[in-house]
């Protein structure tokens, strides 16, 4: 959200006074982080629920209590565009903004492109937050939690990773960060792509075919969905040597084009409409296995994350000790 919108909510003793049981009042903030937790099983019910069996009476509850939450999330967005608009405006001479995707791509609005249209409008703009939030909250959290899990029961590759930190940052009591030390970590961004492969964060991607086509014998008509299935890709031997094992060595530049094909890697996508959100999610993770694993060992104390199948692959559960790195 800070990264986004440029707002920091206070999620974090929020949570704990939920533990504790005392009796708080959300801030809109918070309530709408909390809206998201149900978006993928709106874009589910969407993709999968046609309209007539939404507008049964029994049902029609549940699509009104679903459509609610995406208008407020949208309209919570938009009033958000309009009260930057005005801060931006407000600034004093030679004032700058904070960096934030929010502040970037206000200028746009109302600026003449080259064809002498209007590039974004706010509704358009806080569209793009809302679905930055969507996706950049419950796609990397769940990522993570999968790279604690693959990393804490692979002892080898946790050494690689802090090796790796220590060589790029040196002193990891005064760490800082920047985009570009985030470049050099080039074994960590396997560890990622590795972790995608094996849990990726979208099981399927949806294409519809532009005109009548044949593959592999099959005939295809035109307007037709058709549905990868990436895990079943990503864990096909045809494409992958030893595709069960989780094996990060294998993204390394020396191995690629040895050990997959990149074709057969679609962990954000692929093609045209590929994830637009690529290069941002992998610094944000990254940043966050740097945060981590410099300060913090995981010790996974269950086999296998307790996981739900939805539009994403979602971690539901993930026993681990954490302990101080010394």
């Amino acid at each position: 959200m800070l990264l986004t919108a440029g707002q920091q909510p206070n999620l974090l003793s929020n949570y704990y006074d939920r533990i504790i049981g005392d009796n708080i009042q959300k801030n809109a903030d918070e309530d709408f982080l909390d809206r998201f937790s149900i978006a993928s099983d709106c874009v589910q019910y969407y993709i999968t629920v046609p309209p007539v069996i939404r507008n049964i009476p029994i049902i029609r509850r549940y699509t009104k209590y679903l459509h609610n939450n995406l208008m407020w999330t949208r309209n919570y967005a938009c009033n958000l565009v309009k009260e930057r608009r005005k801060e931006i405006k407000n600034l004093g001479i030679g004032e700058k903004s904070a960096s934030n995707v929010l502040n970037i791509l206000l200028p746009s609005n109302g600026i003449p492109n080259e064809n002498d249209k209007i590039s974004l409008t706010d509704e358009e703009i806080g569209d793009n937050i809302v679905e930055m939030f969507s996706e950049g909250i419950d796609s990397p959290s769940n990522t993570l939690a999968f790279i604690i899990h693959c990393v804490g029961a692979n002892p080898d590759v946790e050494r690689s990773i802090i090796q790796e930190i220590k060589n790029v940052f040196g002193d990891l009591t005064d760490l800082v960060i920047t985009y570009e030390d985030l470049n050099k970590l080039v074994y960590i961004e396997a560890v990622i792509k590795e972790v995608l492969r094996l849990r990726p964060a979208t099981l399927t991607i949806s294409r519809f075919s532009a005109h009548r086509d044949q593959f592999d014998g099959y005939e295809i008509p035109s307007s037709t969905q058709i549905a990868i299935n990436v895990v079943g890709l990503h864990r096909n031997q045809n494409y992958w040597n030893e595709p069960e094992n989780f094996n990060p060595s294998r993204f390394l530049e020396d191995n690629i084009g040895k050990n997959y094909n990149k074709n057969a890697f679609m962990y954000f996508g692929g093609g045209l409409r590929v994830c637009p959100a690529k290069q941002f999610a992998m610094v944000q993770l990254k940043m966050m296995v740097v945060l981590l694993y410099s300060k913090y060992t995981f010790e996974v104390t269950t086999k296998d994350p307790s996981t739900n199948y939805n539009v994403n692959l979602q971690c539901k559960e993930l026993m681990t000790r954490i302990k101080h790195r010394r």
